[in-house]
């Protein structure tokens, strides 16, 4: 239990923690983070995982949880593999995880197929690419972007690659080239790389 006084929070003491088990249907959970450099907060049943960084400083935040559900019409070919949830007052740069339910990965997929994702305001999700996978089932990325939600998903549908110029001649050395290529996908923040070589 975090105290108040004055507008600042105490450190709790051992006598002030104590482990609650979250209902099952819970939407959403009061959390408390960080009182200590290297520390670490669960949520929802371990579920959801927040960690500081080591450089961090220890400002104690209460926050509310809240569990988001995207409707399924709208994924797209990407299907969740973890709760969502949002943050209601979060500011500050942190770690945020996700345990993976490794049974609802699709087929064909692993969990180094799993991406955290988010939603922007508009409903379109765009893909965390620097995601980082662990031992124990979880994914992870350090942001301080925590405005909109997180979930773990694995994206099914690959993008479609069109050129609409011609590639068939030789580029003459020495002059400038252009190409036209559309990319379509169903994540906002597609990345693509464009190549060429000497022939």
């Amino acid at each position: 239990m975090w105290m108040g006084k004055n507008g600042k929070w105490a450190v709790p003491t051992d006598s002030s923690k104590a482990t609650a088990i979250t209902p099952i249907g819970t939407t959403w959970q009061v959390v408390s983070y960080f009182s200590k450099v290297h520390d670490t907060v669960y949520a929802f049943g371990g579920k959801v995982i927040l960690a500081n960084e080591s450089l961090s400083d220890i400002i104690p935040t209460a926050d509310t949880l809240r569990i988001f559900t995207p409707p399924a019409g709208a994924l797209n070919g990407l299907v969740p593999v973890s709760i969502g949830f949002r943050f209601t007052d979060a500011a500050d740069r942190m770690n945020v995880g996700l345990t993976v339910d490794t049974l609802l990965i699709p087929k064909g997929y692993t969990l180094a197929d799993v991406r955290i994702y988010r939603q922007d305001s508009s409903g379109l999700y765009s893909v965390e690419y620097g995601t980082v996978f662990a031992a124990n089932g979880t994914v992870w990325v350090l942001t301080k972007d925590l405005g909109s939600p997180f979930i773990a998903m694995v994206d099914t549908i690959a993008p479609v690659v069109k050129v609409l110029n011609s590639t068939k001649g030789a580029v003459a050395a020495g002059v400038a080239t252009y190409d036209t290529v559309q990319i379509v996908d169903n994540i906002a923040n597609a990345s693509w790389i464009f190549r060429y070589a000497k022939g």
